[in-house]
């Protein structure tokens, strides 16, 4: 009997020892304090600045010559000599824009092509946007490349266009013209650009062939494109998926 006793006791005493173990332990300072700050996305493009653009009423267009002198015909009634958007970033962007264009005084900017018959000074413009995926590698390589590709008839076919018109606040985007790819960048240094990570960009359209008094040097347009660029969230959680996921 007194074995017995002993025996509860023994357990009365382990088991208010184990609770007297398992009381938890305050922290000195039981507070989180988070402090959020913004964090700049290090977007890095580069836009042609400048360009120059020709009507020319019977489509003769212009001729661009590359490093070795090769001669490439630019074909047209409105043509622009090659602009591009170059991504040196490590993001996948897409490109939007807000186009503004201006005539001179007598000549309109008009939302069909004109027709035969027209006589008045009327220009029809589309900013297109193409994307070719084999201009890669650094800038003094792809010179000729991008030169070659511009004058291409095929690199413009289903090309997103955007109809600019002659109002003063101009035409915007409101879906990618373009997603521009990422550039190869190791260890935080550019190596050169990605495969569709350039896109080039031209003003084409259509002109009046014979308007009263003809085409003039004074005569012409003039726009503005400002670009915007935002990181495609998409690609970039697609690209974390992948590269987390163990073999």
């Amino acid at each position: 009997m007194n074995t017995l006793k002993k025996r509860i006791l023994s357990s009365v005493v382990a088991v208010a020892a184990a609770a007297s173990m398992a009381v938890p332990a305050f922290a000195a300072d039981p507070n989180t304090v988070v402090t959020g700050k913004y964090s700049e996305t290090p977007i890095d493009v580069v836009v042609t600045t400048t360009a120059d653009a020709i009507i020319n009423p019977y489509g003769l267009g212009i001729k661009v010559e590359d490093s070795l002198g090769t001669s490439y015909p630019i074909m047209g009634k409105v043509v622009t000599n090659p602009m591009t958007v170059k991504n040196r970033s490590e993001y996948t962007l897409d490109v939007n824009v807000t186009a503004v264009t201006t005539a001179t005084s007598g000549v309109s900017i008009v939302s069909s092509a004109p027709t035969a018959s027209e006589t008045t000074k009327q220009v029809k413009l589309d900013l297109q946007f193409a994307t070719p995926s084999g201009i890669t590698g650094m800038d003094e390589l792809i010179g000729d490349a991008i030169i070659s590709t511009y004058a291409a008839s095929d690199t413009w076919s289903g090309a997103a266009a955007v109809a600019l018109d002659g109002t003063t606040s101009g035409v915007s985007t409101t879906s990618a013209v373009a997603t521009l790819k990422p550039a190869d960048i190791q260890a935080g240094t550019f190596m050169g650009y990605g495969s569709e990570g350039i896109v080039l960009v031209r003003i084409t359209g259509d002109c009046t062939t014979n308007p009263t008094g003809g085409w003039a040097d004074t005569d012409g347009f003039e726009t503005t494109v400002t670009y915007k660029f935002t990181p495609n969230t998409s690609a970039a959680s697609s690209s974390s998926s992948s590269s987390s996921t163990a073999p």
